[in-house]
């Protein structure tokens, strides 16, 4: 049986002390705060499509940095009455199946042996379908909600879940036109000007139609920008993905959206035990994070021009702490055990952004420190290959 598994959790005492005060001792449990790391499975199978699995060790509350991958693992999407597909890995802990469109009249799971020879599987499933869907982009008076509507047939699934990827365009403080190099200025070749980011948010959205008269969702809220966002300021993307799920899956996920956000004050629900429908074949008692699901994904992107929001919206830039200065060529050399401003444009902590005129006889240029110059800092210079 698949044991659970325990995110975190925390004891209230009562103190009395002349007056009853409060206080909140934190705890760690000992499933979490163990030498052992479990396997944690990470993705879906994707019916009609490419399936892409992550498998990672889980880490202690006080370990910092990335889950360990897991790496040369076997993985294989197998049939219930026999046949199998196999996933390959295409990054250290990341591996892909090809381009499948598995029968939807037959049941699958994950089966993963790995370098260890331990072998998990995930419960066989039939496969589901997601619905349609648009996004909405709803101007309101404070900012832009990103909406989802969306419709299913009766016999549908009334679960569903969402991630995104979004993309914005933005700028520097300043456009560098020259580049420091084998101490002289010469003509900046690489634009650090113009840059594009990209973010994949980690919140869990996840909603249900199960309580309403018909499966049906009418601008439902995916994420909200105000209307100073800086990624209003230029031309923003975002890319939704939609799955169907089952109600056993959605309630994997309301558990794990549970624990990781709505934890944190005396009022807050408290942490519940999250069960996958994965489990060591080796060893039925140790512990496995993880739900894989069989569905298909339904994807979509939209653009939004800043021409497409109210003129009066002034979005921030992202670098309002910087400041721009003045620095002259012919610098006077500086008293023994000071700087030379110049010293730190020859290590890059400082950039040349132009030459201004002056009326002086010395040339002098704008500046600005490297953070807030060099986009690249930020984000990349490449246009993506979506942006239009």
């Amino acid at each position: 049986m698949q044991q659970p598994f325990y995110i975190g959790t925390k004891v209230i005492c009562w103190s009395f002390l002349l007056l009853a005060t409060a206080c909140i001792d934190s705890y760690v449990p000992d499933v979490v705060d163990s030498v052992h790391s479990y396997l944690v499975v990470d993705g879906f199978i994707n019916s009609s499509g490419t399936t892409t699995i992550n498998l990672s060790r889980s880490q202690r509350i006080a370990e910092t940095g990335k889950p360990q991958p897991e790496a040369k693992a076997l993985l294989y999407i197998q049939e219930e009455q026999g046949g199998q597909f196999a996933l390959h890995e295409s990054k250290t802990g990341i591996y892909n199946s090809a381009n499948l469109n598995l029968d939807p009249q037959k049941k699958y799971r994950l089966y993963i042996k790995t370098a260890w020879n331990k072998e998990y599987a995930s419960n066989f499933m039939p496969v589901i379908f997601t619905p349609d869907f648009e996004i909405s982009p709803n101007i309101e008076s404070t900012g832009l909600q990103i909406a989802i509507n969306s419709e299913g047939g009766p016999e549908q699934p009334t679960y569903y879940r969402w991630d995104y990827d979004e993309t914005w365009e933005f700028t520097s403080i300043g456009q560098s036109v020259l580049d420091y190099k084998n101490n002289r200025l010469v003509p900046r070749n690489e634009n650090i000007y113009r840059c594009w980011r990209s973010e994949k948010p980690s919140k869990i959205n996840l909603t249900s139609t199960e309580k309403l008269s018909v499966n049906k969702l009418v601008n439902h809220p995916l994420v909200f920008h105000p209307k100073n966002s800086e990624k209003l300021r230029y031309k923003y993307s975002i890319q939704v993905r939609q799955f169907a799920q089952t109600k056993e899956e959605y309630q994997y996920w309301e558990a794990l959206r549970t624990n990781t956000e709505k934890i944190g004050t005396l009022f807050d629900p408290q942490p519940t035990q999250v069960s996958g429908n994965i489990e060591c074949l080796s060893d039925p008692n140790e512990p496995v994070l993880g739900y894989v699901g069989i569905t298909t994904m339904v994807e979509k992107r939209i653009f939004i021009d800043k021409l497409n929001l109210p003129a009066s919206w002034i979005s921030k830039t992202g670098y309002e702490d910087c400041r721009i200065g003045l620095l002259s060529e012919d610098f006077p050399p500086p008293p023994r055990g000071s700087q030379n401003p110049w010293n730190y444009v020859a290590n890059g902590a400082l950039i040349i952004i132009a030459p201004v005129d002056s009326a002086n006889i010395t040339i002098d240029y704008l500046y600005s420190t490297a953070n807030c110059t060099d986009c690249t800092l930020k984000g990349s210079n490449v246009r993506p290959d979506f942006w239009r």
